[in-house]
């Protein structure tokens, strides 16, 4: 399931610096995010990235939850670098699914 890739980079990221330093460099979300990934051996989309961070926050409040907390212990910089990236993609999809 590529869904589990999508996890399975975050939580490689956690632990790899050169990752976090590539996951920091990244300039355009949607051309280099999932090349990223390919090159560490992962397979996801961009939306299925998405589609994890927004698994991985409370719906009340938008903060991470419990579980994403417990899934990153000592990683929270890595998520918050993917949950940037991805806000910056987010107005990109749109205007794109825009008819």
């Amino acid at each position: 399931m590529a869904k589990e890739q999508a996890v399975q980079f975050i939580l490689r990221a956690n632990k790899d610096q050169i990752l976090q330093s590539r996951l920091q460099a990244i300039k355009d979300t949607r051309v280099e995010l999932v090349p990223l990934g390919n090159e560490f051996g992962f397979d996801f989309t961009v939306e299925e990235m998405q589609s994890v961070m927004a698994e991985q926050q409370n719906p009340d409040s938008g903060e991470l939850s419990d579980e994403a907390l417990e899934l990153v212990s000592g990683g929270l910089v890595v998520i918050a670098i993917i949950a940037v990236l991805i806000g910056q993609l987010t107005p990109a999809i749109q205007k794109v699914d825009k008819p």
